[in-house]
Order: C-alpha cells, then structure tokens, then sequence
C-alpha cells in the first residue's frame, strides 16, 4: 500500500519508531552526492495523484505565516524556499514505489534543515517539509506537501546532495531512476507486510471456522415462569445430538438460518467481507428439558413458526414449515 497521508488526521502529532527494526527497510548504505534534479508542482487538476489544493488547506490551518503568504502560489513559495534555485541542498529520498516492475516510480524528497533557511519564515526550526510525487521524464513531479519533524537521515532514507534547477535543459539525466531502483521500498515492504498480515487473517478465520460447532434449531419460546429462552434443536439421530452435546457447555450463540449454507444441517458459512451475520449471546446453557425422535412424538403432525422471518413483520409470506418438510431430509429427525 502506498503511503498517502492525505486526510487531515494524518497530520497529527505522533511519535513512530522510525528504526531499522521497526520498518524494516535499511538505506542507510546508499548515498548520492552532487546530483542535479529538477522540482516541478503538478499542474495537472485532472491527474488523481494531484493532492495539492488538500496539501494547501492543512498546511494553512496549521502555520500562520505560510497561511499570509501574499501570493496566488503558496506552494510554489515553499518549494522555492525549501529548494533554493542554482543551491546545492542536502536532502534525504524515500522510495514509496509500490510495484518495483512499474513505471510509475514514487519517492519523497526531505530536505534538511540549516539555522536560517529559507523554511525560516514558515516553520519552527525542528519542522520541515516532505514533498511526495512522482519521477517523469527529467522532472519530479510534486503531487502532495506535507510537515513532519526535522531529523537526520532515517534508516529507510537515502542521503543526497543535490542541485535544483528550474531551467530543465540543465538536467542530462533524472538520477531519481536510480535511486529507486537502488532502494529498497518502504512501501513496498509495508504491502509485504499486510500481505502476510493477511494470510494470517485467513488462517485465523479457517481455525475459528474449523472449531465453530452448531446445531440448527427450528423453533423457539420464552417460558417467563423460569425466565428462560427455550430452543428446539434438530439433529439426524440421537448420536448426532450426543457429538454436539459436549459444546454447549461454551459460550453460545444463535444465529439466524442464513449463517449456514445447508438450511437443515450447520455448516458454518465461508468468510465473505460483504456479508454481515447478526448473531445473539444467550448466555449460559442451563440443561436439556426433553428430548425424543420425531416419529410419534407430538410434534408428529404439527406446523410451526419457522425462525427464519421476523414473526411481527404483518407483511411476511407464510414461514410455517410442515413436519413432512423435515422428513424430506431425515426420515425420523432426533428433536431436543
């Protein structure tokens, strides 16, 4: 996932551990010295990439002095302040390329702060300023500024002095090419990472799906003399029941009919992020009231109210579900 502080929450204040052994990505071999470079903002308002006007917006709620800017080009002020034209700057680069197989090569540049620079009349002298964007051609194409602390060269960044040039026929080459290809990617070691983060999920889900245990109940009741919520279980057999009977003894839940794939039999539905199960604690499992085979019980010829509808929807089809129904899938069904 490619880094893109944009919204305005990520712009406060925290304090992240910025070591080798946090992120993961150690630069700190990798060094270019006396280089040229030319900055450019994107002009381009169409281009999804372009996050300036929101880069404008925060930076001028946060720092008085960039918000008096007399100027109809705010950020192109910073970018000349920050990069002097025809000077030679200290700066550190982060490669936040996403996909080291494509084209579209994304770094940040941090210049380095000194006693009276030209960030001076912005910001506090332990702030400066992260220019994100993108490498086209022999330019670098700022496409979102934000403010973070000033420090030295952080283990994923790569030290660098260089020259910025606003005349472009200076530039013979963007060494910016190299640098990602050179680097290693924060953000690609971050995607690695959530990648992994992910199939552990999935792992997780698989387990917590492998010791879900259900049976499914057809109909229920509150007996408000013992103040209890009675439910009819629906086994194949006796011995079904016996297997299932042992997990009550955890914490229950009931769910409705739509958890399951099998309408009859529990088998605990497949992770899907679109879909969302209500489910309800029930608390503790106090015992079994009864239990018997369907054939020649009373239930024998009954109909009954099928959970699987809100009982006080006035508009709701008829949910009834004859006992025939049932014997369709078990001749003679276990009932607790």
């Amino acid at each position: 996932m490619e880094e893109d502080p944009d919204d305005e929450e990520d712009y406060n204040d925290y304090s992240p551990d910025f070591s080798a052994e946090a992120t993961g990505v150690d630069n700190s071999d990798q060094s270019y010295q006396r280089k040229r470079i030319c900055i450019v903002l994107n002009e381009n308002d169409e281009d999804r990439r372009n996050r300036l006007a929101q880069s404008e917006r925060v930076l001028c709620q946060k720092y008085k002095n960039i918000r008096d800017i007399d100027t109809e080009s705010r950020l192109q002020e910073l970018l000349d302040a920050a990069f002097p034209d025809g000077l030679q700057k200290r700066l550190f680069i982060r490669n936040l390329t996403l996909d080291s197989n494509t084209e579209n090569r994304v770094c940040a540049l941090r210049p380095f702060r000194i006693p009276n620079d030209g960030l001076s009349d912005y910001l506090p002298d332990d702030e400066t300023l992260l220019f994100k964007g993108h490498v086209r051609g022999k330019q670098f194409i700022v496409d979102s500024i934000y403010d973070i602390a000033d420090s030295e060269r952080l283990p994923f960044e790569a030290d660098c002095t260089a020259i910025h040039y606003k005349d472009i026929s200076q530039i013979h080459e963007n060494f910016l090419y190299d640098v990602c290809e050179d680097t290693k990617s924060i953000t690609q070691y971050t995607k690695e990472q959530l990648e992994e983060w992910e199939q552990y999920l999935r792992w997780r889900r698989d387990i917590t799906k492998r010791q879900t245990y259900g049976c499914k109940y057809f109909m229920r009741e509150y007996d408000s003399e013992s103040d209890q919520i009675i439910f009819y279980l629906i086994c194949p057999d006796q011995e079904s029941f016996q297997n299932f009977r042992k997990y009550l003894r955890r914490g229950l839940e009931a769910f409705s009919n739509a958890y399951s794939s099998d309408r009859w039999r529990f088998v605990a539905a497949e992770y899907d992020p679109k879909k969302r199960f209500e489910s309800k604690e029930l608390g503790r499992f106090i015992g079994i009231r009864n239990e018997y085979y369907l054939a020649g019980s009373y239930l024998d010829s009954s109909r009954y109210q099928s959970d699987d509808e809100d009982d006080e929807d006035e508009d709701a089809e008829d949910n009834s579900i004859d006992v025939q129904d049932i014997q369709q899938i078990f001749s003679n069904p276990y009932i607790v």
